[in-house]
């Protein structure tokens, strides 16, 4: 009888235990072009069910006050979440991205854009991104 319990109690830990895990985006990368006002954001998000598992909304923060919320049907990648938003930023703005994945788990990601631009040709695109 009380391996029967045992085994029971096993079975349903392990069932709820495996509900309650979240997969967070890791490697979240940000990238800002000036010119266009385009937030790029590139993040590992694998998953093996695109219509169950995926980052659904994303969250940016704009000098620790402004915040914008947008939201994703789905992930269009099994291993990584890309996406390009239309997000007005300055030089001087730092930005933090929230990214929540729709079985809980959040990834981060921040990006400063400095104060002058990068020197280059007149055609040359003004582009920054996070560890550059």
């Amino acid at each position: 009888m009380n391996i029967k319990k045992y085994i029971i109690s096993s079975v349903l830990i392990v069932l709820i235990s495996s509900f309650a895990w979240a997969t967070p985006a890791t490697h979240v990368q940000l990238k800002y072009d000036l010119d266009t006002h385009m937030l790029h954001i590139d993040a590992d998000h694998p998953t093996d069910r695109l219509d169950r598992y995926f980052v659904q909304r994303v969250v940016i923060t704009k000098n620790s006050q402004e915040t914008q919320d947008f939201n994703f049907p789905r992930q269009t990648r099994p291993d990584k979440f890309i996406a390009d938003l239309d997000y007005k930023a300055s030089p001087g703005d730092h930005l933090d991205a929230e990214l929540f994945s729709s079985d809980g788990g959040v990834g981060k990601g921040n990006l400063d854009i400095p104060m002058s631009a990068p020197q280059g040709g007149a055609n040359e695109k003004t582009t920054v991104q996070n560890g550059t």
